[in-house]
């Protein structure tokens, strides 16, 4: 099952590498965390409230994109993924680079769906929280 749940993880990120966070298809029962602004993300119990989540929370950037450094199984099956984003700000033009643009999410899935999904916008916290890649 382990196999499996990093397969689906990295189904998830897909989208994600080639620029296309709305197609990105996620099995998902709820969700928690907050956006790189570090404001509350919207949460749902659905793939929708999640896009519509995720639409906010990217609406003040452009040229978004993000890539998964590393993937990897953590021994209570949840899958951490270590991962660096770069986007501009649409109203100032500020580009996010450097040590703000690393990141981390853990996926906590269960039967083939995310249960959980905390992602942390800056990796130094998630490191903090007893995570190592």
């Amino acid at each position: 099952m382990s196999q499996e749940n990093l397969e689906i993880v990295r189904a998830i990120w897909a989208p994600w590498e080639r620029g296309d966070s709305a197609r990105s298809a996620v099995p998902i029962r709820r969700s928690s965390g907050s956006s790189p602004t570090g404001r509350p993300r919207a949460a749902g119990a659905a793939l929708a409230g999640m896009a519509a989540g995720w639409s906010e929370n990217l609406s003040p950037w452009k040229e978004f994109r993000a890539e998964a450094n590393k993937l990897r199984l953590l021994d209570d099956g949840r899958v951490l993924v270590l991962f660096h984003f770069s986007a501009h700000s649409k109203g100032s033009g500020l580009e996010v680079v450097g040590r703000l643009s690393q990141g981390a999410s853990i996926y906590s899935l269960r039967d083939g769906k995310v249960i959980r999904l905390v992602t942390y916008w800056d990796r130094e916290r998630a490191l903090e929280a007893g995570l190592s890649g």
